[in-house]
């Protein structure tokens, strides 16, 4: 199957592209021996398989992961330290040599260099600059206009630099502005958590869209094609809705 299209023509007779997906009939042991390459992602199988008996390395595994989460929540230990702790202990509990193969590298490159890029933003005085723009064009349309300016610039940066950086980067500037129009914030910081959360538009905007890009044969215009106009519906009812359930 390869861009909406399946292809009949027998694999000999047809150079394999990256994307492509493949129906195998495989032998039981096949997803044990190639499920680590970097080749091939595995999508699903057809046959459901049965559940195995639960085994004392899954019972620490489970008892690991529900601490990793619980003790940051009583404040007893950072996630950051918790979810290193977790990821060594499983590993050992698993006796897996082959854990950083697993990993997926490229989304984590992604989500790092857009922290680089936010504080780039802030040290270059690029984000003052966008607040007083804000500042000025609300003396021109009124608290919607900055509203929806608000929307505007926070969705464009979600689609570049994911969206943790762009809610960090677009927060204290929705603040500002607020206090510039003697204004709640909060329908402000409403916009800016919708926006950050509304990427469509990219396959690197969010970690998900980048996980499918491949595997999905998908094309940079795809995204385009079908997130512009989501991310139009999603402006225009933020814009909208949010100062009538949080006023100004």
């Amino acid at each position: 199957h390869r861009n909406g299209e399946n292809i009949d023509s027998t694999v000999a007779q047809t150079p394999l592209k990256s994307g492509d997906t493949m129906l195998m009939i495989t032998g039981s042991n096949y997803s044990d021996v190639w499920k680590t390459s970097r080749d091939f992602f595995f999508v699903s199988g057809v046959e459901r398989q049965q559940m195995n008996a639960i085994t004392p390395s899954t019972t620490l595994t489970l008892i690991t992961s529900i601490l990793m989460v619980l003790l940051p929540t009583f404040n007893i230990l950072g996630i950051e330290y918790t979810s290193i702790i977790a990821a060594i202990v499983i590993t050992v509990i698993k006796k897996s040599r082959n854990i950083f193969m697993q990993l997926d590298w490229d989304v984590l490159i992604v989500i790092g260099a857009a922290f680089g890029i936010s504080r780039a933003f802030n040290a270059s005085g690029a984000a003052d600059i966008i607040a007083q723009y804000t500042g000025s064009l609300s003396s021109s349309f009124g608290p919607i206009g900055a509203l929806f300016f608000i929307y505007l610039i926070s969705n464009v940066l979600t689609e570049l630099i994911t969206n943790i950086a762009a809610a960090a980067l677009m927060l204290p500037i929705a603040i500002s502005t607020a206090d510039v129009l003697g204004a709640s914030p909060t329908p402000f910081i409403i916009a800016v958590a919708f926006a950050a959360s509304a990427s469509f538009s990219t396959p690197i905007g969010y970690q998900t869209n980048m996980m499918v890009y491949g595997p999905g044969g998908y094309k940079f215009k795809d995204y385009l094609r079908i997130g512009l106009p989501l991310n139009l519906i999603y402006a225009l009812t933020t814009t909208v809705l949010a100062p009538q359930i949080w006023p100004f």
